[in-house]
């Protein structure tokens, strides 16, 4: 009898004499992780861990791959289970313990939290015992951490310490029920399963404003649920801004949120990214202004590089956006060339820097192209970009 990959250290076998009904029937036997035991004897299983009680344990034959009926546990609550031996090798393959598995947690930067996710609800017998489980468990990345402790005595549990900070233990939160996120590159895990996507933020430490000038309740960040539904769209980004919705949203384990930093994402109209011809060079109404795919954001309902569709951009990053000539000038036509610029764009301030431009006495076509680079800040509302072809005659 033995156990498999999946649980060979966290079981040991004992072969007694007859079923045991009580933990004193095997009490002095020899645990080993590994025994021999002829048909019909009785092997009893536990934990390989002090003070971890098994709820369930999975064998099977290895040859025939049938499963072994394991009985249940010799008495209420004893974590000790026993079966018959059959004809065949056993091989223990899957168990389930009452030990509590931090399986992820957060610490704020500053000391408003400590938050930990296990794998079942957690029961502390007091504070000590909370403490020194967090403590385990975030020591690996933080190795500073200990349990704090004060009082007039310097007896009395009041939290964990990390570094220089000290969490309350009122402020250190473990259950098998909280939310695991991703805020921008950042795995956080909420403080109640009912936290919304504003709490998340605040844990990362991140408020969106849009930077200098923006009103923050016209910047969006986006959110990403794992079962392709969100809350302000139908698709697989959904858009969400103003202070009330970030509060009114609840997280969904496995959100990934992303903000672009404090300065969040600005939505440009509906089939505004267009640009005015001059009256010289590239001619044609409506030459289409098309946005740089790697620039743009995926949102939902809208397919990355569809040209007049809504599109999301970073707030304060430029942008490339290229615009291509509708019909013909010819070379004697063309005497003021051609460079983007801006055209009355509305919703923020618009910086449109020319990158690649027509020269004068150059000949117009449908594939001529002009490019700038395009940068949105003070965000007052949603975009209408226009961009105008205007003289590049020095």
């Amino acid at each position: 009898v033995k156990a498999n990959t999946a649980t060979s250290g966290k079981v040991l076998f004992a072969v007694v004499d007859a079923n045991p009904t009580t933990l004193s029937d095997v009490a002095d036997v020899e645990w080993k992780s590994y025994v021999e035991a002829a048909e019909d004897n009785v092997v009893v299983i536990k934990s390989a861990k002090d003070g971890v009680k098994l709820e369930s344990v999975t064998a099977m034959d290895p040859e025939s791959g049938d499963a072994v009926t394991i009985s249940s546990e010799i008495s209420t609550n004893t974590g000790v289970f026993y079966f018959t031996m059959p004809a065949n090798d056993v091989t223990v393959t899957a168990i389930t313990t009452d030990e509590v598995i931090a399986e992820e947690f957060f610490v704020t930067e500053d000391n408003s939290a400590i938050n930990v996710k296990t794998n079942i609800a957690p029961s502390f017998a007091d504070d000590k015992a909370k403490a020194d489980f967090v403590v385990n468990a975030i020591k690996g990345k933080y190795p500073t951490a200990r349990v704090w402790m004060g009082g007039s005595s310097g007896t009395t549990v009041k939290g964990v310490e990390v570094g220089d900070e000290k969490y309350a233990i009122n402020d250190i939160h473990v259950a098998d029920d909280l939310l695991v996120v991703t805020v921008n590159t950042t795995k956080v895990v909420s403080k109640n399963a009912s936290d919304k996507v504003g709490d998340a933020l605040a844990l990362a430490g991140i408020t969106v404003t849009g930077g200098t000038g923006s009103d923050a309740e016209k910047v969006y960040i986006t959110l990403k649920r794992t079962d392709n539904t969100t809350p302000a769209n139908v698709g697989t980004w959904g858009l969400i801004n103003t202070t009330a919705n970030l509060s009114a949203v609840a997280l969904v384990d496995g959100d990934v949120i992303n903000t672009n930093g404090v300065n969040g994402y600005a939505k440009i109209d509906t089939a505004t990214n267009k640009v005015a011809p001059n009256t010289d060079g590239m001619t044609g109404a409506n030459i289409v202004a098309e946005i740089a795919a790697a620039d743009k954001v995926d949102i939902a309902g809208t397919t990355v590089g569809t040209a007049g569709a809504a599109q999301l951009v970073k707030v304060g990053t430029a942008f490339t956006v290229t615009a291509k000539g509708a019909g013909a000038a010819t070379v004697a036509a063309n005497t003021k060339g051609g460079k983007l610029a801006d055209n009355t764009s509305t919703g923020a301030t618009v910086a449109v820097t020319p990158v690649k431009s027509v020269a004068p006495g150059t000949e117009i076509t449908a594939d001529t192209e002009m490019t700038a680079t395009v940068t949105l800040t003070a965000i007052q509302g949603d975009v209408t970009l226009k961009l105008a072809s205007a003289d590049n005659d020095g």
